[in-house]
């Protein structure tokens, strides 16, 4: 099974960086660029991901599912929505209440796979049946839910792609050592677009991802844990973005969370606004982005190591 895994994620990989690479230089030479702004200066990077994932995930998962005899149209649908959706919103700006009400329509997709399921693993409380709210209330309020933490948590180069592809990176081993092999298949080629992403959007940035790459990397994490059943562990694996949720819901969700760029490079705070500038302030190392950037991708990577050494020891894992 590892050959074939390691053959789906070198070959997604690889795909990814070619096709990323011929967008970045188009759309560059096309003037489809924004301002870095947590740089001092003029430097630019092209402004969004597009429906690259969309194209991208299109064409892999039609190759291995030819390869394989495995059907991913299902569990690719919510993906090419939510990237459709985060498309629209880098074109013309929804409200943040509209954008979680049309995130949380991504699980109308799946529903004949959901529907199926009654039952989930909540660890501590053991498997429960909670019937049709599985698909009806469960599905959608996790779409919206960690499609819109992800979304939030961003504006610093390799933030997003960063901290999503730490977290799905624990959610693969989870498959890969249950041995639910469709899931894992899924989730190599997930993180293949964000290592391949990372490359061009890692400090200093040639691309950013917009909302249409936001919102479709939480749609990964969503589908992932939908596909390989760990619902539970998945959901812990997130509560950290709920450090960033609820101080910007403190601060009345405001639209400019970027730091102040200094001549020298750092950033500076005026005030605490999101989980990133609550990094900053903690030490003056943290003051440059790419270091702040780091950190954050840390205390997620530890984060995530912490529960996965409870969920082992209680037999959750």
């Amino acid at each position: 099974m590892f050959e074939h895994v390691l053959a789906v994620f070198v070959f997604s990989l690889l795909f990814n960086v070619v096709v990323l690479l011929l967008f970045e230089r188009s759309a560059r030479a096309r003037g489809f660029v924004a301002k870095d702004m947590n740089k001092f200066g003029e430097r630019s990077a092209v402004k969004c991901v597009a429906l690259i994932p969309s194209l991208t995930l299109a064409v892999i998962f039609s190759v291995v599912g030819i390869v394989y005899h495995l059907n991913f149209a299902l569990f690719l649908a919510p993906i090419l929505y939510l990237n459709a959706l985060g498309f629209f919103d880098d074109v013309l700006p929804l409200k943040q209440s509209v954008k979680m009400f049309l995130t949380s329509l991504a699980a109308l997709f799946i529903t004949p796979y959901t529907l199926t399921i009654h039952t989930i693993d909540l660890g501590p409380l053991g498997v429960v049946d909670v019937g049709k709210f599985y698909a009806l209330l469960l599905v959608p309020v996790a779409f919206t839910g960690v499609a819109n933490v992800v979304n939030m948590l961003a504006g610093y180069n390799g933030l997003e792609a960063g901290v999503v592809f730490v977290i799905l990176f624990f959610i693969t081993l989870n498959h890969a050592f249950h041995g639910v092999f469709n899931a894992l298949l899924i989730s190599v080629v997930f993180l293949a677009l964000l290592l391949a992403f990372l490359f061009f959007n890692k400090f200093p940035a040639r691309v950013f991802p917009g909302d249409s790459g936001t919102l479709t990397f939480g749609g990964f994490i969503v589908v992932s844990v939908l596909l390989g059943r760990n619902e539970f562990y998945g959901a812990v694996l997130t509560l950290p973005y709920l450090l960033d949720f609820v101080i910007k819901a403190w601060h009345k969700f405001p639209g400019d969370t970027w730091a102040q760029p200094l001549p020298d490079g750092r950033l500076a705070v005026k005030k605490v606004k999101g989980l990133i500038h609550f990094f900053i302030t903690l030490h003056p190392w943290l003051t440059r982005e790419w270091r702040v950037v780091t950190f954050t991708w840390a205390v997620f990577g530890l984060w995530c190591v912490l529960v996965s050494a409870v969920f082992w020891f209680f037999g959750w894992y």
